[in-house]
């Protein structure tokens, strides 16, 4: 018996599945460019440029990503420390949103991973619990975090 032709047909729908994804992540990519432009253009600071926060408007505590976007527009503008100050879980995020890219975009789809990158449950709990420490935290009157508000 002769299989040869069936495995070569799912390398050839796996390589068409991964050209459509790679599709995908350019248009999102794409999409997400001159939002990144205007942001870094607008000051956000700028009345009417957007919406207060509901969250803060309607509990009066401050929201995990209370000041993302005005912490954005100083990355972008090169002011690392006052995007920082304005949201210093942006900082905290970027290793994780490095690994999320490099593993959907590996070619090998037995690339060696560690524990924690290979289990989602287990990368999903620690962000949950990164986020919601910091939340807890910023709402408190402690100096370091204190100094984190709007």
């Amino acid at each position: 018996m002769k299989i040869w032709p069936f495995r070569q047909s799912l390398d050839s729908s796996d390589g068409r599945l991964r050209s459509i994804q790679h599709r995908y992540h350019l248009v999102a990519g794409l999409a997400i460019l001159p939002c990144m432009v205007y942001i870094w253009a607008r000051d956000p600071n700028e009345q009417g440029f957007t919406p207060p926060c509901l969250f803060f408007t309607f509990t009066g505590f401050y929201c995990p990503g209370c000041g993302t976007l005005r912490a954005l527009h100083q990355l972008l503008n090169g002011n690392v420390l006052a995007a920082f100050w304005l949201n210093p879980l942006i900082f905290l995020s970027i290793p994780f949103i490095v690994c999320a890219f490099l593993i959907m975009e590996s070619r090998s789809p037995r690339m060696k991973l560690p524990r924690i990158a290979s289990n989602p449950n287990v990368g999903i709990f620690l962000c949950l619990a990164i986020v919601i420490s910091y939340w807890v935290l910023r709402n408190t009157n402690i100096h370091l975090f204190s100094s984190l508000r709007l």
